[in-house]
C-alpha cells in the first residue's frame, strides 16, 4: 500500500491517496485538493478511485470534494456521528473561518467503528476517534495510521470547536498510543510522525 500526500489548498490541510501496490486501485482521503492537480503531479495518472473518505466533516479537509465526485463517481464516506456537518456550515466551521456557509450533498457511506475499507486487495480499518469532532476517524492498517486531526506531529487537534470534547479527544490519543511503536503516522495537517516518536515527545499522549 502506497501512501502520497499532497498538500490541500489555502488551509495546509493534507489529502492523501491510498494506492494498493498494484495500481489497480485507489482512495482519497480528505480531498482538500482538485483532481487535476493530483493527476497531474501523478504523470498524468490516477488509477480508478473507489472511495472519496473524510476523517472528519471539517470544510477544510473537504474543500474539493465535489469535484473529485464529479470528476471520479466514487461514493464519499464520513462516519456517522459527522453526517450532519457535511451540509451545515455551523457544524462544519466553514461559517466561523470565512463568514459564509458551506458544505457538500450527503454521504453515500456511512462509517463506524471496525469498519474495513478496500483499496484493491488490501484494506483499512476505522477506527472511531472523537474528540476533535463527534465523527472523527483514523485509518489502521498494520504499520500504518491515517490520524486525521487527532493526532499531529507533536501535537493533536483542538477540542474548542463545535462537538470537540476534550476528555473524549484525551481517550483517543490513548487508544492511539497503544498502536505498535513503529507504526508510521499520517496526520490530517504536517509531516508524517510515528508512534514511537510522538509518546516520547508529544505530551499529550502517553500509557
Amino acid at each position: 500500500m502506497k501512501i502520497e500526500r499532497y498538500g490541500g489548498r489555502g488551509y495546509e490541510s493534507n489529502c492523501y491517496l491510498i494506492v494498493d501496490d498494484e495500481e489497480t486501485q485507489a482512495l482519497v482521503l480528505d480531498p482538500a485538493i482538485d483532481f487535476h492537480t493530483v493527476f497531474r503531479q501523478r504523470g498524468k495518472s490516477v488509477p480508478p478511485v473507489a472511495a472519496i473518505l473524510l476523517s472528519h466533516a471539517h470544510f477544510d479537509h473537504m474543500l474539493e470534494v465535489d469535484d473529485w465526485r464529479e470528476k471520479t463517481g466514487a461514493p464519499l464516506a464520513v462516519h456517522a456521528a459527522d453526517a450532519p456537518a457535511l451540509g451545515d456550515g455551523e457544524k462544519n466551521v466553514y461559517r466561523l473561518f470565512t463568514g459564509h456557509d458551506g458544505g457538500t450533498a450527503p454521504a453515500e457511506r456511512l462509517l463506524a467503528e471496525g469498519d474495513v475499507v478496500r483499496v484493491g486487495s488490501e484494506a483499512l480499518t476505522v477506527l472511531h476517534t472523537p474528540g476533535h469532532t463527534p465523527g472523527c476517524i483514523c485509518l489502521y492498517t498494520p504499520g500504518i495510521l491515517l490520524s486525521g486531526d487527532t493526532l499531529f506531529a507533536g501535537d493533536i487537534g483542538r477540542a474548542d470547536l463545535p462537538g470537540g470534547r476534550a476528555s473524549v479527544l484525551m481517550d483517543s490519543l490513548h487508544r492511539l498510543g497503544k498502536l505498535p511503536p513503529e507504526t508510521k503516522v499520517y496526520p490530517g495537517h504536517g509531516p508524517m510522525t510515528t508512534i514511537e516518536r510522538e509518546k516520547k515527545y508529544n505530551l499529550y499522549i502517553g500509557d
